[in-house]
């Protein structure tokens, strides 16, 4: 079997992609990017930015509903978690939320990236913090307690910004963690 045969079908799925999706080249998903979130951000309300962190994208978005639940619910200034999902698209981008407590599913405000470096969460963060509304307790003092799963990069941006808060890892990730090592064959435990 020759190569063309083998990768015309994967070419024409990639075609088909960027007509109905637009390249994945970043120049051509920036562009098609801040015309989508400006139409967006003006017909809903939504508060969004974009930026790049060397050829890295960068989101933040805050849509109507989570800039209410900033300004109407008490817990969001006293325990935030962040937490994040990983390969979301073709691109393998990264979402992160960051919600008012654990049980409530309501986020405040939301970063996507399209890797994991430091830089590009922090730029992320930075982006974020211009999208909440001007009253937000958040941007003024922050909330008491931040909780996070064992991510050194997102635990080491975010003391950037809430500098002597405490920081707590989440009981999900522990017990996740505390269950992978028990249960590993080659460290045989039970």
């Amino acid at each position: 079997m020759d190569a063309v045969a083998v990768y015309a079908p994967k070419i024409m799925e990639l075609s088909k992609f960027s007509v109905a999706y637009g390249s994945r080249e970043v120049n051509a998903i920036e562009e098609n990017l801040n015309v989508f979130l400006a139409s967006k951000c003006e017909v809903t309300g939504a508060k969004a930015a974009f930026a790049k962190d060397d050829d890295n994208i960068v989101i933040a978005l805050c849509t109507p509903i989570m800039q209410r639940a900033v300004k109407l619910l008490p817990q969001a200034n006293e325990l935030v978690l962040v937490d994040a999902s990983g390969t979301m698209d073709k691109n393998n981008s990264r979402v992160f939320f960051v919600t008012p407590c654990v049980a409530v599913g309501v986020p405040l405000g939301c970063v996507i990236t399209s890797n994991e470096k430091e830089s590009t969460f922090r730029k992320g963060v930075k982006l974020l913090m211009s999208c909440l509304p001007t009253y937000s307790d958040i941007l003024k003092k922050g909330p008491s307690v931040v909780m996070t799963d064992d991510d050194l990069t997102e635990r080491t941006v975010l003391r950037e910004f809430w500098t002597d808060k405490t920081f707590l890892l989440c009981q999900f990730h522990v017990l996740k963690a505390v269950w992978s090592w028990l249960l590993n064959k080659k460290k045989w435990c039970i």
